[in-house]
C-alpha cells in the first residue's frame, strides 16, 4: 500500500510453468503456461496431417478390389 494505492501484478508464464507449493505460506494452484497449449495444438495438428497423408497415400499402394 502506498499513499492509498494498491498495486497488483499480473504475470503470464510463456515458456514454462513454475512449480507452486500446494501447502505452506506460498501455496497456490497448479501453474500453467502458454507454451503447453501451443505444443498441444501443434501435436494435434501434426497428428491430423499425418492421418491425412496416410489416407491419401493408401489408395496408391493398395488398389481397390
Amino acid at each position: 500500500m502506498d499513499r492509498g494505492r494498491f498495486f497488483v501484478g499480473v504475470g503470464i508464464n510463456v515458456c514454462e510453468a513454475p512449480t507452486v507449493p500446494v501447502e505452506g505460506v506460498d501455496h497456490g494452484r497448479e501453474s500453467t503456461c502458454l507454451n503447453n497449449y501451443r505444443n498441444q495444438e501443434t501435436e494435434e495438428k501434426q497428428e491430423k496431417e499425418e492421418k491425412e497423408e496416410i489416407r491419401s497415400f493408401t489408395p496408391k499402394v493398395i488398389p481397390p478390389l
